[in-house]
């Protein structure tokens, strides 16, 4: 069978998205015909490689992707900056519509279905389309007999149902499959909208192996395991998920895309270790929500196929990972490491992990040696009262003690907070400001970074549910936004009540205060994960044998 795997806009063209590999390694062992599109990095690549830019414009294009810029982190900083300048220049001039690094604006909100119409019947109302139109029409003259199109984030809504309406129109014989995240925490809305399944056969709303293994094996629509599909009179839901059973021999395959031609300095190769959360049980948490009858769902990989997987891209000349698992425990972090050990090669790695009391610094320290850089922590709130309420299952005491294990064990720091927790007091909020002021003195200034998120109430989360036994009095709610699956909370304490502009703010302060202005990853804009790897690593060693050539290696020659 002849399978195109579509990847649409928009999504951070810096590092391959995951999906992509991960479906065609599943499709390998039965032998199709895999072909895989990128249409999201050939929409940022038609941009920056037009013919009509000047010597000028090619320089920085080019200064950005040498490694020898990451030596000075403010100076890549601003050259990153200024691409994606050239981004946005070239994608559309108007206020309107514009294209960055890691998002892409329009005046269409991804939460009105009304919006998705638009993008099915006017799919070259987006400027995007016609940059990425020659991929549209090369799978369309390979005519395959299956197209799956990963939508992952909201920001690629309008890009993958875009160009599924035209795959409908040029390739009428072809199943279409959408499925993707973004789609997967809406499922229960996406069932009263059956005008959809005139343009896509069915949509996936859980994991994506089981589907396409059953679709590739050409299984009828009723037979194939976690998708929604339309029987002519009304929306069938799956009655079960069939979660992805990872093995030995899982592995991704790599051949479908080319790490070179993505737009980093180095290549940093994500590697799933895990699936779910191993604990999923915050009131905002997501996991439960979106799974099948609301089952709890931690998969984690086997470890000899992390292992297998690593093996094979260092022999490839890959030495730079992203672990992707959103809280790795203590145990696995700890075997994770000691494998990785045994592996020849100088290897450097960034992965999140769960902060729990397991946690030790011995675990930190053997991470360290084994080329970790940096590890990315759940902070949310300094309140023990907000972690109890918001069933966070830690506590205060248990992530300073780990930041400061990690921390003294040499590994760079970065910290999620949560701001407008809807009862948060002044005595909560001083909490976290105290937090900070325990931790900083002791955490590596140049890498340490943060995030601050608002908190939304996601469908199904018991935040969503129960929101008055979270001191929530309601939602904000836009009746035009039917396809809309977070809520901005309403708060009951609107006397301490921060918005998060100004509960940023706030932080800002308390870091430069306790930090001293030093110089680090903190201020630069639009850093994506895989970038945090790359100038920390060089921060540390800068006369490393693999820094001594000017040009990439691995680079494109269509890049130089």
């Amino acid at each position: 069978m002849k399978i195109a795997l579509i990847f649409p806009p928009q999504w951070d063209p810096r590092q391959v998205p995951l999906c992509i590999p991960t479906l065609a390694g599943v499709l390998k062992p039965e032998k199709h015909d895999v072909r895989a599109w990128d249409m999201n990095l050939s929409l940022y690549r038609s941009i920056l490689l037009q013919q009509h830019g000047s010597l000028k414009r090619q320089r920085l294009i080019k200064r950005y992707l040498n490694p020898h810029t990451l030596a000075d982190c403010r100076r890549f900083g601003r050259t990153s900056n200024r691409v994606e300048d050239l981004i946005d220049d070239g994608y559309h001039h108007n206020n309107t519509h514009g294209l960055f690094w890691d998002f892409i604006q329009t005046d269409l909100s991804p939460d009105a279905s009304r919006n998705w119409r638009t993008a099915v019947k006017r799919p070259g109302c987006f400027p995007f389309h016609q940059r990425i139109k020659p991929s549209i029409l090369d799978v369309v003259q390979s005519m395959p007999d299956l197209v799956c199109i990963s939508i992952n984030s909201d920001t690629q809504i309008f890009g993958g149902l875009s160009i599924a309406s035209v795959f409908r129109s040029k390739l009428p014989k072809a199943k279409i499959v959408i499925g993707g995240q973004a789609l997967r925490a809406r499922r229960h809305l996406l069932v009263e909208h059956d005008w959809l399944f005139e343009t896509v056969d069915a949509i996936c709303v859980s994991d994506g192996e089981p589907t396409l293994k059953a679709l590739a094996k050409g299984m009828p629509l009723p037979e194939v395991p976690n998708i929604l599909w339309y029987n002519g009179w009304v929306v069938q839901s799956p009655k079960e998920s069939e979660p992805v059973y990872f093995t030995n021999a899982y592995e991704p395959d790599y051949s479908v895309v080319e790490p070179a031609q993505y737009l980093s300095p180095l290549s940093v190769i994500p590697v799933e270790t895990a699936r779910g959360c191993p604990w999923s049980r915050c009131s905002y948490c997501g996991h439960r929500a979106i799974e099948l009858h609301g089952k709890k769902k931690y998969v984690p990989r086997p470890l000899g196929s992390v292992l297998s997987e690593i093996q094979m891209h260092v022999s490839k000349g890959y030495s730079r990972f992203f672990f992707v698992d959103e809280a790795i425990p203590c145990d696995r972090l700890r075997a994770l490491s000691t494998g990785l050990s045994g592996i020849k090669g100088d290897l450097s790695w960034i992965c999140y992990i769960r902060p729990e009391p397991t946690y030790d610094s011995s675990v930190f320290h053997l991470a360290r040696q084994s080329g970790c850089l940096k590890v990315f922590i759940g902070l949310e709130s300094g309140s023990g009262r907000v972690m109890q309420l918001h069933q966070r299952g830690t506590t205060p005491e248990i992530v300073r003690r780990v930041v400061l294990d990690a921390s003294k064990a040499g590994l760079a720091i970065h910290l999620f907070v949560i701001a407008e927790f809807p009862d948060e007091s002044k005595a909560d909020i001083e909490a976290t400001d105290q937090f900070l002021k325990d931790v900083l003195p002791s955490v590596d200034a140049f890498g340490f970074t943060y995030d601050v998120f608002q908190l939304t109430a996601e469908l199904g989360t018991p935040l969503y549910e129960q929101p008055g036994m979270f001191g929530a009095a309601g939602f904000r709610r836009n009746t035009k936004a039917d396809l809309q699956y977070d809520f901005q909370m309403i708060p009951t304490n609107t006397e301490d009540f921060l918005h998060h502009a100004r509960h940023e703010k706030r932080i800002r302060s308390v870091v430069e205060k306790y930090l001293q202005h030093r110089n680090g990853l903190r201020h630069i804009e639009s850093i994506d994960d895989s970038t945090h790897l790359l100038l920390i690593e060089k921060h540390l060693d800068a006369q490393a044998p693999r820094w001594l050539s000017l040009a990439r290696p691995d680079l494109n020659p269509a890049w130089r």
